[in-house]
Formats: structure tokens, sequence, C-alpha cells
């Protein structure tokens, strides 16, 4: 299995890449104020609301994320365990299916 990058990279175009752009600059302007009140909303300080939803947004699209998978709901959820681990001091992940 190659992540997604090394099997589409020879197809990639100017094209392709101004959607792309479009795609991502679209995902941020809602991504990033949703972070950050979902970590205020769970007790965490906003700038670690930003700093995980940017560092899982990057580990996603590295790892070669799909147009039919989502990603929000594990940014979301990540956002909002890091406060409950800060308020409780647990240290255990409390992603559910």
């Amino acid at each position: 299995m190659k992540p997604k990058l090394l099997t589409t990279i020879r197809d990639y175009s100017w094209r392709i890449f101004t959607w792309d752009l479009i795609a991502g600059v679209t995902v941020a302007l809602v991504a990033l104020p949703l972070s950050i009140a979902i970590a205020i909303a769970s007790g965490a300080d906003p700038k670690a609301g930003l700093v995980t939803a940017i560092v899982a947004g990057f580990l996603i699209s590295l790892l070669g994320a799909a147009g039919s998978r989502s990603a929000g709901r594990r940014v979301r959820s990540s956002s909002s365990s890091m406060g409950s681990s800060k308020r409780t001091g647990s240290t255990g992940s409390c992603w559910r299916r």
C-alpha cells in the first residue's frame, strides 16, 4: 500500500492544484474556528485546539485521506479529548466509534 501522494503525482496538474487549494481554504475556514470553539467548550486553551486541528489535518493529508472518508470527526474528537484529559488528568484516548 503506497501513500496517495505517490500514486497520484503523475497525473497532477495546475488545474487540479487550483481546485485542491480552494478546497483546502474552504475546509480551513470552517475547521479552524470550530477547533477553537471545541477547545474552549472542553476547557482547553484555544491554542491547543488550533494546534490539534493543524497537526491532525497535516497527518491525515500526509497519510493519504481519500475523498470518501471524512477526517472531521477525528479532528473534532481529538480537540475535545485534549480538554477533557486536561481537566481529569486522564492520559488515555476517549475516541469511540
